[in-house]
């Protein structure tokens, strides 16, 4: 009986050990014969197994906790890897929209001509994601022109000519307007968006009046005040890009107008203005110069030196010494007599320092022809 009774509990516990429970110590009743022995073994096998299980299970929560917390760490990375693709994505927004201010910056500084202001209204689009706009040039309260970007004629025309335009409330008011507009149901635009408009003046800060006025229009949300104060910023280069285009346009009149003053008179004139040299078209004449024959009644520079004209006058260093003295500002009072190319010609040279805004500008030399009067004085000789 006690046999069987320790072989029975050895067979249940091993069935626990085989399910996968812990199993109970046995009693050890007599150590000494086989059945002892088993008991002795099996309970050492049992607590090894328990022992074992109890690793295990700690080094499984462990590696849980580890897979929690690379779980943990895995979202962290993927939380900043958003947000370095949304801090890259506005840094090549800002990136992009500094180029565009640049690029803006540097046509309202270089360019002089209307040519450049497409590309302007373009980038300003660009920059306060606008869908459409315009700059609309205005002189003496009429406008005379207009340079868009995605605008048809109609809408230009409206924009001219209503009478309650934004840009009549501009020019009364001189600062920033606003409007909003509902789209109409016959707009090419598939949603039924407002469309929210702003007119910012190009004003003249001498006489404080408007000069262009910038037209900007969005079809999704207001200009916001940052936007807005971004477009004055742009409004007031480009006043000075349109004072200083007036200023080129009035220089280059005042040029055309010295031209034709220039070439209006009948005496061969050499105008000296720092390393400069005009000339009209007498003096081209005078000289047999190769570029009379491609003359074009414009005010022109001659390609060629002092040196290359005395070699045709026949008193060479007196020409030389006194066009030397001239380009040292040491204006002769007396005239020069020189004569051409062996007596061909006789010319009689007259000086005459320019000076106006209380510096001295350059040297106006006059060669007059005296040929006919030379030869009568000759021939009562």
């Amino acid at each position: 009986s006690r046999l069987t009774g320790q072989l029975r509990q050895l067979n249940r516990e091993s069935s626990r050990l085989a399910r996968g429970e812990d199993a109970t110590p046995i009693k050890v009743v007599n150590a000494r014969d086989e059945i002892g022995e088993l008991t002795t073994t099996f309970n050492q096998m049992a607590a090894s197994i328990s022992s074992q299980k109890m690793q295990l299970v700690s080094s499984n929560d462990e590696l849980q906790s580890q897979q929690e917390e690379l779980v943990a760490q895995q979202e962290e990375l993927q939380m900043q890897q958003e947000e370095l693709e949304e801090a890259l994505d506005t840094t090549l927004r800002n990136e992009t929209h500094l180029r565009y201010r640049n690029e803006l910056t540097e046509t309202l500084a270089s360019r002089e001509t209307l040519t450049a202001y497409p590309a302007i209204i373009e980038k300003l689009i660009t920059i306060t994601d606008a869908e459409l706009g315009a700059i609309v040039f205005l002189d003496d309260d009429r406008y005379t022109d207009i340079v868009s970007y995605g605008m048809t004629p109609d809408q230009q025309h409206q924009l001219l000519h209503s009478s309650i335009s934004l840009l009549e409330r501009a020019r009364m008011h001189k600062h920033a307007v606003r409007s909003t507009k509902q789209v109409t149901s016959d707009h090419p635009l598939p949603y039924p968006y407002s469309m929210y408009e702003t007119v910012v003046p190009v004003m003249d800060p001498s006489t404080n009046t408007m000069i262009a006025s910038i037209y900007l229009v969005r079809y999704r949300d207001q200009f916001n005040e940052e936007q807005t104060e971004e477009i004055w910023s742009f409004s007031r280069q480009l006043a000075l890009s349109l004072l200083r285009m007036r200023v080129f346009d009035e220089i280059e009149r005042e040029r055309e107008k010295t031209s034709k003053l220039l070439h209006s008179i009948r005496e061969a004139v050499i105008y000296i203005e720092d390393d400069k040299i005009f000339a009209n078209k007498p003096l081209l004449a005078l000289f047999h110069h190769p570029s009379h024959d491609q003359f074009n009644e414009g005010l022109m520079t001659l390609d060629v030196k002092i040196e290359e004209l005395a070699v045709q006058v026949d008193q060479h260093d007196a020409f030389l010494e006194y066009m030397s003295r001239v380009c040292r500002h040491d204006i002769p009072t007396e005239g020069l007599s020189l004569s051409l190319n062996k007596e061909e010609r006789f010319v009689q040279v007259y000086a005459e320092g320019i000076q106006y805004g209380g510096r001295f500008r350059g040297t106006m030399l006059v060669l007059r022809d005296v040929t006919i009067e030379t030869g009568i004085d000759r021939m009562k000789s």
